[in-house]
């Protein structure tokens, strides 16, 4: 039997939440260090609540010209 820890929305949204702050600029890379967890579900999980906050008008997404190619 393989036990496996399911991500949910939810709570990376809380963590993000926490995480971020007013005023401040984080890299993508930043969010996915921050928690410990570095895995494709935990990127698609992290990439979907970002996506939600700047719905919801909470964060503004750019794109970072210096790393442009």
């Amino acid at each position: 039997v393989v036990a496996r820890n399911k991500l949910s929305i939810k709570e990376k949204l809380e963590f993000m939440k926490s995480y971020l702050e007013e005023g401040k600029e984080f890299d993508f890379e930043d969010l996915m260090v921050a928690d410990g967890e570095q895995s494709r579900e935990n990127t698609v999980i992290t990439f979907i609540s970002l996506l939600e906050l700047a719905k919801w008008q909470k964060v503004k997404i750019f794109k970072n010209e210096k790393l442009s190619k």
